[in-house]
C-alpha cells in the first residue's frame, strides 16, 4: 500500500498507530483538558463577533428599508422601525423614543455616526 492510499483508507490494518504511515483523520483529535480554556475563550470571541455582526446587519437592513420607503413614497414609518431595532441592539438608550419623523431621522443619523466611528 502506498502512502497516499494509506492516508484515506481506514481499514483495521491501516489504523495501527505504530505503523509509519498512520495519519489520523483531520479534526478528530480530542481536546485536551489543558487546552479547554483556550477554546472556550476563542468561542466567546467568535460569539461576540457574530452578535455584533448580526446587530449591524439588522440595523443596516431596517435603515436601508427606511431610506427606500422615504425616497419612493415619502413615508417615514421605516425610520421609527430602524430606531426600534437600534434600541433592541443596544445602539441607543431605551429612553430615546422619537416622536416625529425628523427626530427619528436624526436618531438614525446619530446611530450611523456611531457605527462609522466604531469601524475607524
Amino acid at each position: 500500500m502506498n502512502f497516499a492510499s494509506a492516508r484515506f483508507t481506514f481499514g483495521k490494518a491501516d489504523l495501527d498507530e505504530d505503523a509509519p504511515h498512520f495519519s489520523p483523520p483531520p479534526f478528530t483529535n480530542p481536546i485536551k483538558k489543558e487546552n479547554l480554556q483556550f477554546f472556550e475563550d476563542e468561542l466567546a470571541v467568535c460569539e461576540r463577533f457574530f452578535l455584533r455582526f448580526r446587530a449591524i446587519a439588522r440595523y443596516a437592513e431596517k435603515r436601508l428599508e427606511a431610506e427606500m420607503e422615504f425616497v419612493t413614497t415619502g413615508g417615514t414609518s421605516g425610520f421609527f422601525l430602524a430606531c426600534e431595532v437600534a434600541r433592541q441592539e443596544g445602539y441607543i438608550s431605551c429612553a430615546i423614543v422619537p416622536k416625529t419623523a425628523e427626530e427619528a431621522r436624526a436618531v438614525c443619523a446619530l446611530v450611523d455616526d456611531l457605527e462609522a466611528k466604531d469601524f475607524k
